[in-house]
């Protein structure tokens, strides 16, 4: 499975390559019924996406001072 349309807008190529190795790594947790994993995989994701966030903001707030 690809990153999503909007992961490739937000995040650049090193952080797209880890969402889609946490991905990788909740549909393998998946196919083998593991619960936790699925979770950890995802909330590794959402840290990467959040850090963008953050990171984002902060460009955004300073450039409008």
């Amino acid at each position: 499975m690809a990153v999503s349309t909007k992961d490739q807008e937000r995040l650049n190529g090193a952080q797209q390559s880890a969402v889609q190795n946490y991905t990788d790594q909740y549909y393998e947790a998946k196919a083998r019924g593991d619960k936790a994993g699925m979770q950890a995989a995802h909330d590794a994701a959402e840290r990467v996406r959040r850090a963008r966030q953050r990171k984002w903001n902060g460009t955004c707030s300073s450039s409008t001072m």
